[in-house]
């Protein structure tokens, strides 16, 4: 069966996004997932550093000027497939991927303030 992967994403002027991201087959919607958040709502993209990218070693390092609370791994169909939670805000996290299939997946990072900043990833 063939399958298709659709990502619809909108960007608003007040920061706010809207993603959808479906799996389809050629008759129906195997899996849809959505995600509502904001866009770098006062965080700047260059202050947050997540590598290596691609990840060769199994290890990715997350680190940021400010702090955040969660970090959450996806899979391409969106499904999560790591995900941290930390009581105090850090700054920085060495994860260990060795349980994942190579493959892209988004890193979710959600700071203090509650904004999320998201990006993609290559394991190899």
């Amino acid at each position: 069966m063939k399958k298709e992967l659709l990502l619809i994403c909108i960007v608003l002027a007040t920061g706010s996004v809207f993603m959808n991201l479906s799996v389809l087959s050629a008759r129906n919607v195997i899996h849809t997932n959505n995600y509502t958040g904001n866009y770098y709502n006062n965080i700047n993209p260059d202050e947050i550093s997540i590598f290596p990218n691609p990840v060769v070693g199994k290890k990715l390092t997350i680190a940021a000027e400010n702090p955040f609370d969660m970090i959450e791994i996806l899979n391409i169909v969106g499904s999560s497939v790591i995900m941290q939670k930390f009581d105090l805000g850090i700054y920085k996290v060495v994860l260990n991927l060795e349980n994942l299939d190579k493959g892209i997946y988004i890193v979710k990072v959600k700071f203090n303030s509650n904004i999320i900043v998201t990006e993609k990833i290559t394991v190899q």
